[in-house]
């Protein structure tokens, strides 16, 4: 019987998104009986999820920037580790942790690939020529000595060939980032929720998740916002994200006379509960997390309206009920909020109880079950499961088990590839 693989998966300090999708995917090699160990300076709430999992983990330090003196550094540690470990293949999560592998990695033999999962091609446009220059290069020599590049989408595929040298496209291969199926609950406490956060429990409530930095459309977002709040005045957005622009934002949001209802509610570890509180969810960017977002929210059973992006049409094209929106067309995007909104609040009626509580009204008259009498016992079938939507079939192509499929493949095919010669 042939030995189970072994993957080292590199991780850096990052947001929560990044630390979930890792989460995710190596609980899901686990249970494929594939050795897996998440290496990298992992915060406390990230090492008790990975041990809540039965994933194990190793904390090793990584440098924070790209300063030759602590990249050398960081690489000898790396270096003995994994010479330790001795894994069939290192699976880097972003560009920094890949260039890190490879100088750890240099002189090891027998040579261990490299694969690099770039979640999403940076954003450096803004910055100065020699600039972008230099980040360029750096970006494209770590794609040339990995063996094999996963990114989240055909969009990003697209644009990570733009950006790699010649000869990239056979080693590049889409794995989309895969949603764990939801929590269903009868019973839920949005009220309760709202209130903690600081939303009001009758107004109704936009979200959105986006990183507020450059690149990112917030300020198409802001004035779509503009135009339904003079529609709806019983209306919040719900800002869910962190990032250098806040303050700016926070002026425009102001300028546009959006201060008492765009609530700016920062990075949150539980932005996802928050988000399920909401009615409407905008889907704004189409990097691996974006489109992550809102297959979450369709998982959730959120009314959704999204940007007419390439990453985000690769997903949610056809799904009925999820119209996609010129994002520079503000009127038309406020429009497509608006209706969200109204078909909402006629889709079900609810039946409050207590403080917030909620229970949906097909719920309370009828029961989602059903029993076959003409068959010996009581096995229960779930009728609901019997209507597949195009919700349904979405969430089924992009599930946890399809990613990590997908991953394996990847790990497979570059094992059965033999060795360039040096």
């Amino acid at each position: 019987m042939a030995d189970p693989l072994c993957i080292i998966h590199i991780a850096r300090p990052a947001e929560a998104e990044l630390q979930r999708h890792v989460t995710t995917l190596t609980e899901a090699l686990v249970a494929r009986h594939v050795q897996t160990i998440v290496a990298g300076p992992l915060d406390r709430r990230f090492r008790e999820e990975l041990s809540r999992r039965d994933v194990r983990w190793a904390n090793v330090p990584l440098p924070e920037n790209m300063a030759w003196h602590s990249q050398r550094k960081a690489a000898e540690h790396l270096g003995r580790f994994l010479r330790a470990v001795q894994p069939d293949v290192v699976h880097a999560h972003g560009f920094q942790a890949a260039f890190t592998a490879w100088l750890a990695l240099r002189n090891v033999r027998p040579a261990v690939p490299i694969v690099v999962a770039p979640h999403g091609v940076p954003y450096y446009a803004s910055q100065p020529k020699w600039e972008r220059l230099v980040r360029r290069h750096a970006y494209r020599r770590v794609l040339s000595v990995c063996k094999a590049i996963i990114a989240g989408s055909e969009a990003e595929r697209s644009e990570l060939l733009a950006l790699a040298p010649a000869g990239t496209d056979q080693r590049l291969h889409v794995v989309v980032p895969g949603v764990e199926p939801r929590q269903k609950s009868s019973l839920f406490d949005t009220g309760q929720k709202r209130l903690r956060v600081g939303l009001h429990q009758d107004a109704a409530i936009v979200a959105v998740r986006a990183h507020l930095r450059p690149g990112v459309p917030m300020e198409d977002f802001l004035r779509s916002a503009a135009l339904l709040s003079e529609k709806i005045p019983n209306v919040e957005f719900a800002i869910l994200g962190d990032g250098p622009r806040m303050e700016e934002l926070k002026t425009l949001a102001h300028e546009l006379r959006l201060s008492g209802s765009a609530v700016f509610l920062g990075a949150r570890a539980d932005a996802r509960e928050i988000a399920s509180c909401c009615n409407v969810f905008v889907a704004l960017t189409e990097g691996p997390w974006g489109v992550q977002h809102a297959l979450e929210a369709l998982s959730r059973d959120l009314r959704i309206v999204a940007a007419d992006l390439p990453g985000l049409r690769e997903v949610l094209e056809g799904v009925q009920g999820v119209p996609l929106v010129q994002l520079s067309d503000h009127r038309a995007f406020a429009d497509a909020m608006l209706h969200q909104l109204e078909q909402f609040s006629v889709d079900e009626e609810d039946i409050k109880v207590g403080t917030g509580m909620v229970w949906g009204l097909s719920e309370v008259l009828a029961s989602q079950d059903e029993y076959d009498l003409d068959r010996p016992g009581l096995d229960r079938r779930d009728r609901a499961k019997e209507a597949t939507s195009d919700t349904d079939r979405v969430l089924a192509r992009y599930s946890v088990a399809n990613m990590a499929q997908g991953t394996l493949d990847v790990y497979e095919q570059i094992l059965a590839t033999p060795p360039a010669s040096d």
